[in-house]
């Protein structure tokens, strides 16, 4: 039949990622050292690509007092590689530009971090965008910081990556046959239910949602739901819980 409706199907449009120290900077020289305390710095980066256009937004914060303080400035760059090749390897540029020597903040992406007190933030847009290849190959940002001679050290990096989304269809735990049949849905209505979980991890947290449906669900009813720490085979174990709360 005749063609009607054509979609290209793109890379995802939203990559992002969480800062940490870069190995270099943490074997550096005293001199180095813009932060002693660098692991009690937490940051992410996000690229956000549209169809001519880049957005590129960073974060760092502290856990600790007085690490950053009021009117300081971070520099920051789009760049190449992964964090774990060459620490981010060098400034990514636009595409067009190829290897020429021209380098300024319109060839290249460079989201310029300016602090308060305890946080800085830094954005940049540029009218290009990175090409396929390079998207799915990996880019980052690195933060650097000026040292005593001039030059800028990179000192964390955070790899730019698409979210991860998780799914699957809810299934009946076999544990709950045994509650009496007075306190919980009839077997024929457990036949009639069915539904589905999702959960979508990026940089900045994670987001899940559960969708359940049966002639059996009363309007007004409302079900707990938890994030739980193993397979549905192993009967779901405990609650999940954040990682770094010990």
């Amino acid at each position: 039949g005749n063609k009607f409706l054509c979609a290209d199907l793109t890379l995802g449009s939203s990559f992002s990622g969480s800062f940490a120290p870069l190995s270099s900077y943490q074997t550096g020289t005293p001199d180095d050292f813009l932060f002693t305390n660098v692991n009690k710095l937490r940051g992410s980066a996000s690229l956000i690509v549209g169809l001519h256009s880049i957005t590129t937004n960073v974060m760092l914060s502290e856990i600790v007092p007085a690490l950053l303080k009021p009117d300081m400035e971070l520099v920051a760059h789009l760049h190449a590689t992964p964090c774990n090749i060459n620490e981010g390897s060098g400034h990514y540029r636009d595409p067009a530009y190829g290897h020429l020597a021209h380098v300024d903040e319109i060839v290249e992406n460079w989201p310029v971090l300016k602090c308060k007190t305890g946080y800085c933030t830094g954005q940049a847009t540029s009218k290009w965008v990175p090409t396929f290849d390079d998207l799915s190959g990996g880019l980052s940002v690195v933060i650097h910081h000026s040292q005593r001679n001039g030059a800028f050290k990179k000192f964390m990096c955070a790899d730019l990556k698409l979210p991860r989304m998780y799914g699957g269809e809810l299934q009946l735990l076999p544990s709950y046959l045994n509650i009496p049949e007075a306190d919980r849905f009839t077997n024929n209505e457990i036949l009639d239910l069915a539904g589905k979980a999702s959960l979508l991890v990026h940089s900045l947290g994670m987001e899940s949602e559960v969708k359940i449906d049966g002639a059996a669900l009363q309007i007004g009813s409302v079900f707990k739901a938890h994030l739980h720490s193993l397979p549905c085979a192993a009967g779901g174990g405990g609650h999940y819980q954040d990682p770094s709360n010990p």
